[in-house]
Parts: C-alpha cells; structure tokens; sequence
C-alpha cells in the first residue's frame, strides 16, 4: 500500500517532508528522462524490418526529440554518488574536439554494428535519423535498435541507482548548486561560445550540439529550465537564500535574471548553426553568451557565499 507523502512525512517526522520536497523535482526529472529512453528504444526498433516506412521513421525522430530534451532537464538534477562519472560521455559523447565520436560514428555506419562508447549513444542516433539523406541508412534499425536498447539499460540503472541515494538536504542543496554553476559553464563554454568563434569569420555553427536534428536551441532552453528549476525548488537554494538577511534582494535580482537570459533567448530567431554565422542573428547569440554569464556570475560569487557554500574546482575552469 503507498502512503501518501504527507502522512509518511507524520510518521517519520516533520524532516522527512523537506527532505522528500526537496529530492521530489530531481526525481521526476529522472523518470521523464527513463521513460523517454524506454520510448525511443521502442520507436527505433519499430523502424525495422528495413526498409523502415516513413511514419515509423517521423515517431523515431519524434522520440529522439523528446529524449534529447529530457536528458537535458535531468542532467542538472543528477548529483551525488549514485551518478556516474562518465554518465554524460555515455548518452552523448559531445563535445567532440579531437573528433574521436566521429571516427566512431563513420566505422559504426560503415560496419553496421557499433563500435565505440559514441556508436550506443544520441550521436549516433542522430546521425542516422538526421544525417546525409534525411532517411535512415542502410542497417541503420539495427544501429537505432543498438543505441535504443544502451540508453535504455543505461536511464534504468542510472534511475534505480539515483533514487534510492539518500542524501542530507544540506548535502543535496551543496551539490545541487554546484550543478547549477557546471551547467551554466555548459551553456556557455560549449553550447553558445564554441560554435559562436571569436568573430563571425571563426563562427563553426556544426559544433553546435544537436545542430543536425535543429535541437540546439531547445537543448539550451531545457538546461536553462533546469537551472531555475534546481534554483526554485521547494527548501532549495532559493528558500535557503530567503532565510538569509539581504536574500530577498539578490533573489530578486536572480529571479530577473533568469528573465533576462529567457529573454535574449526567445529573441534568436534561426537555428543556432545558422544564427552565429549570420550578420544579423550573429549579436542575438552573442547577447545570450552575455546574459548566461552575468547569471552564472551572481551563483558563484553572490549566491554561493549568501548562503555559505563552497562551489570547489569546475573541470570547466581555464578550458
């Protein structure tokens, strides 16, 4: 029989209630991102016997999209000891600088089998349902049905391991912080500045993340989400801050942050691989970059300090 959380919370003890508030968010985020894995493992094995119809091929797309979006809402929540470290290399080995994911893509398409930690993850997926053509390539269920059944087995256990990690609220408010800033220094390192270049002749709009399949925009709206969610979250950081004497004023000036960011956004009107190359897209992007620093700046050196937390060393820092 399930107990409601609320009378779970009267058995146990007033603690338990915050802690299940503040744990919940992440926990759901998780499972939308399980459940899309499982749904796209079942689009991409639908696009077999080959040759795959064309709304098989539309529903495997479909589910790629929404998997993609859920991975990115679930990354900033995945902390603490049940995650692992190369969780991230293993849904999608990007970015790729040395061109490594590449290689293994090609011989994967080549072969067709996968060869490589890049061949069972969105990388490959996305070659295959986006690239060349447009249409599947020959052997490429059989690839879809490979990277389908990896990052199915992989949210499963990620799931299971994740949920039943118990961690302190003031434990998961410390890492769940430290997740805030790492993403921010994604967006900004990897999604926006490096096909952004120095100037509009360095501009590489193919090292945009998940340009192939016009997601690239969307994947920095649903970090961005998460962030705030994170930020947001019920006896989170923000409740954290408000118990602080000058809090209310800086969780203002965060909350219109988050605005500012949503804003200059919204404002990008072509796909991110287009807009850092073109003149008059080209200052939106750059004005975006802007505005998610401004915001990772008042996390790190506002709002981690308010409320006493030590962020450490970013892997990001000096990159």
């Amino acid at each position: 029989m399930r107990i409601p959380i609320f009378a779970l919370a009267l058995l146990l003890g007033w603690p338990a209630l915050a802690g299940a508030q503040l744990a919940e968010p992440g926990n759901a985020a998780v499972r939308a991102w399980q459940e899309a894995a499982a749904s796209f493992d079942q689009a991409g094995s639908a696009t077999c016997p080959e040759p795959a119809g064309p709304e098989a091929v539309e529903r495997a797309r479909e589910a790629f999209r929404d998997l993609v979006l859920r991975w990115q809402a679930a990354r900033t929540w995945l902390v603490g000891p049940g995650v692992p470290a190369d969780l991230a290399s293993r849904v999608w080995f990007w970015p790729d600088p040395h061109g490594s994911a590449g290689r293994q893509i090609a011989r994967s398409l080549s072969s067709g089998k996968p060869e490589g930690i890049a061949a069972s993850g969105f990388g490959m997926a996305e070659e295959v349902l986006f690239g060349g053509t447009g249409e599947p390539e020959q052997g490429g269920c059989r690839l879809l049905r490979a990277v389908g059944d990896a990052q199915a087995e992989l949210a499963d256990a990620v799931a299971a391991e994740f949920t039943a990690t118990r961690l302190s609220d003031n434990d998961r408010r410390r890492l769940l912080l430290i997740s805030m800033r790492d993403s921010l220094d994604r967006i900004s390192q990897e999604k926006i500045a490096r096909p952004l270049g120095l100037d509009i002749d360095t501009a590489r709009g193919q090292r945009a993340e998940a340009w192939r399949s016009g997601l690239s925009l969307p994947a920095i709206q649903a970090s961005l989400a998460a962030v705030e969610a994170v930020y947001l979250a019920p006896d989170g950081v923000a409740a954290r801050l408000a118990a602080q004497d000058d809090g209310p004023a800086l969780d203002t000036m965060i909350r219109a942050q988050f605005g500012r960011v949503q804003a200059a956004l919204a404002a990008i009107d072509l796909p991110l691989d287009q807009a850092v190359s073109d003149p008059a897209a080209r200052p939106k992007v750059e004005a975006l970059l802007t505005e998610v620093q401004q915001l990772r700046l008042l996390v790190v050196e506002r709002l981690a300090p308010a409320i006493g937390i030590s962020l450490g060393f970013n892997a990001l820092d000096g990159d």
